[in-house]
């Protein structure tokens, strides 16, 4: 994965001593007109330039271990094994890249018990202890996908610390609890996708090796970037189309809602 996420996050870097740019480099151009002045050559790269070449990406990955991930999917492997190699893949490409990862598992016993097993903090490196914290799950429970998917943003929110942020939702489009059936959970996702793409936030889900139709993952998801794969290598080829798509949405909410305050400012003024 690593070619097609090479180029996404990246922010805007300065470069100084350019021969063209935005702006001059004060440095520079003293120093070439201490060179006039003394008679030596200069490059005449007087200039800063602003390009992009820095990584500006930070991502969270909710991973669905409800026990539904338990049943057998695409070639008969268990979907939760199909989501955890993807999940892995995922993970270490994008730090491998630059990028901020922070990985959590997430399952429910009715809406008191919406339970988030660290597998990665923002703060952590070690790709072997998330390897084994990922062969260590197990399905189990049931999948309050709506609310792991408001606790993944408030973390990412608080411990991104980046200006592009992605929430990566791997799961079999299974929402369903105690007092959450399957349209009320549905509904649920979907609400809660819009609040997170509302305050700037990129959400990308991915059902990896699961049997389900694509209408009812149309209907869980809605119009958040989606794709439902068989296997985790067939997220090679649309994993970077599907990443920009996240992002650019969020970039238009980040805008409306800066206009928005804008707006009430001038309001009150």
């Amino acid at each position: 994965m690593r070619r097609p996420l090479s180029r996404l996050g990246t922010g805007l870097g300065i470069r100084p001593r350019q021969p063209y740019g935005d702006d001059i480099d004060i440095d520079a151009a003293v120093e070439g007109r201490i060179c006039a002045l003394t008679a030596q050559e200069s490059d005449g790269a007087f200039y800063l330039a602003r390009v992009r070449d820095r990584r500006d990406l930070s991502a969270l990955i909710l991973l669905d271990v409800s026990g539904s991930t338990a049943e057998p999917g695409v070639g008969r492997v268990r979907i939760h094994d199909h989501q955890r190699i993807a999940v892995a893949a995922l993970a270490t490409t994008m730090q491998g890249l630059g990028d901020r990862v922070a990985v959590y598992g997430f399952s429910s016993h009715g809406r008191h018990n919406v339970r988030l097993t660290t597998l990665k903090t923002f703060a952590e490196y070690n790709e072997r202890s998330l390897l084994a914290r990922l062969s260590q799950l197990e399905p189990c429970g049931y999948s309050r996908l709506g609310a792991a998917i408001r606790h993944g943003a408030s973390i990412i929110d608080q411990s991104g610390g980046t200006t592009r942020r992605l929430l990566i939702v791997v799961s079999d489009g299974l929402a369903f609890d105690h007092g959450y059936d399957l349209d009320h959970g549905a509904r649920d996702v979907r609400r809660a996708l819009a609040e997170v793409r509302s305050r700037g936030t990129g959400c990308l889900c991915l059902t990896v090796g699961a049997t389900a139709p694509s209408e009812d993952l149309r209907l869980v998801f809605g119009t958040a970037a989606h794709a439902a794969v068989p296997r985790p290598d067939r997220l090679v080829p649309v994993i970077a189309s599907l990443c920009r798509a996240a992002l650019r949405t969020a970039e238009v909410h980040r805008h409306r809602s800066e206009r928005r305050k804008d707006q009430r400012s001038d309001a009150a003024t």
